[in-house]
């Protein structure tokens, strides 16, 4: 019988999760009359089976919904944005600080526009970061190893994250597919891309998510983690006000930064909704 009564509940979250897209453990727990430890326990099940991916909170759906781009493709995308952000985060720095640059081609925008004479300490699992700050005497790079990623040229997995843990950092950069104005949760497509960043965020002493202003547009899988006092956000100006408003509420500090002042104006937002996500 009890068997019975979880296949029946499990059966009904998957029929939630297909009709409105992400579910809440709370919501969940309300529609099908049970207490929240159970729903978090049938999530485990249906996320051991393939059928969904676990979130902070709650669940999503196992597939994407929109074609994950390749590196070079987010590369060539939001180009303005991502040197505006870039150039608001580089602004922070200071001579030796320990600085960790996260996955995505945002951090590699943060590494071309480091100043050469700049004496600081980068530690990544991001080889394209690493090739940008190679032959520059006063910036000491530290890679960390692990498995090439399918996707992207970064070195994640269970090593890394245990070399990550050796350090501490000042500053860390982080990068994400998807932020969510509502609750100020940022996503990454892959969970091993997720753990990178959720290792770092525990070694650091102050964080910013750099997300430019179309990631409020697309949906994440693997939760990285939540804006607030020790995460910021630096965003560009495409943002709107009342997202804006909100992820201000989330007690984080949120930066602005002017893409139109750079001549690569993105036409991307203009001439199109977004595909992917791209970090």
């Amino acid at each position: 019988m009890a068997d019975a009564k979880q296949a029946l509940r499990r059966r009904a979250i998957l029929e939630f999760m297909a009709r409105d897209g992400r579910q809440g453990v709370a919501s969940l727990a309300r529609a099908l009359g049970v207490t929240g430890m159970t729903i978090r326990r049938d999530l485990q099940r249906l996320e051991r089976e393939g059928l969904l991916l676990r979130t902070h909170g709650g669940c999503v759906p196992q597939a994407p919904l929109v074609r994950e781009l390749t590196f070079s493709e987010k590369n060539r995308q939001w180009m303005a944005e991502k040197a505006a952000i870039a150039k608001r985060a580089v602004a922070m720095l200071q001579r030796r600080m320990a600085v960790y640059l996260d996955t995505g081609t945002t951090a590699v925008q943060v590494a071309r526009l480091l100043p050469a004479d700049l004496s600081l300490r980068i530690f990544t699992p991001n080889l394209r970061v690493a090739f940008e700050l190679f032959g520059r005497p006063a910036i000491e790079t530290v890679v960390f190893g692990g498995v090439l990623a399918l996707r992207s040229p970064d070195l994640v997995g269970d090593l890394a994250i245990s070399r990550i843990s050796d350090f501490r950092f000042d500053l860390a950069f982080l990068g994400a597919d998807a932020l969510d104005a509502m609750t100020g949760e940022f996503y990454a497509t892959e969970q091993a891309s997720a753990a990178i960043a959720r290792a770092a965020i525990r070694q650091t002493r102050r964080a910013y998510l750099l997300a430019n202003s179309a990631k409020l547009q697309a949906e994440g899988l693997a939760a990285i983690g939540r804006l607030g006092a020790e995460i910021g956000l630096i965003t560009d100006d495409g943002i709107s006000a009342a997202a804006f408003a909100r992820l201000r509420r989330t007690g984080a500090e949120v930066i602005r930064a002017a893409a139109s002042s750079f001549p690569l104006a993105s036409r991307t937002r203009r001439a199109r909704r977004p595909q992917a996500r791209s970090s």
